[in-house]
Formats: C-alpha cells, structure tokens, sequence
C-alpha cells in the first residue's frame, strides 16, 4: 500500500497559498482605493482652502466698501441741508 498522507499535505499547501494570494490580491485593491480616495480628499482640502481665501478678501472688500460707503454718506449728508417738498396737483414742489 502507498502512503497518500504526502498528497493531502500538498493540496492543503496550494489551497493556503490560494487563500493568502486571494487575501494579498483585495489588500491591494483595498490600499489602492485608498489611494484614491486620500487623493480625492487632499484635492477637496485644496479648494477649500482656496475658497476660504477667496471669501476672506470678498469679506475684507466688503468692509472696505461699506466704509467707505459710511464716509461718504455722512460727508454728503453733513454738505447738503434737506428741505421738505410738498405735492400739489400731482407736482412735487420743492421749497427753498
């Protein structure tokens, strides 16, 4: 009779390597969707730090704006004297 014990010993090797190639094979996808993944992530980080930069200078314009807007509305406030107008007839009559 033939010893067949060095057989089983050799089909439960191939189907381990098989195992650890199939684990081996989705840690590899898995690391190179991971790679993707942090490259869309570094990407939306990018431009959002530019937007926070772009908002940043639109709110520093905007105060700027509305300072100046300030300034020139009371110059022009404390230059002009307002008079009362009245209407008769449907014409706006101003008095001086």
């Amino acid at each position: 009779m033939r010893n067949f014990g060095h057989f089983k010993g050799n089909e439960t090797r191939v189907l381990i390597a098989r195992n650890v190639h199939r684990v081996l094979d989705v840690y590899a996808l898995q690391q190179e969707i991971a790679t993707v993944n942090l490259g869309k992530f570094r990407k939306l980080q990018h431009e959002l730090e530019e937007a926070e930069t772009r908002a940043m200078l639109a709110e520093k314009s905007l105060s700027q704006l509305r300072a100046m807007s300030r300034q020139s509305t009371t110059s022009v406030t404390e230059s002009v004297t307002v008079r009362p107008s009245y209407c008769r007839a449907r014409k706006c009559i101003k008095q001086f």
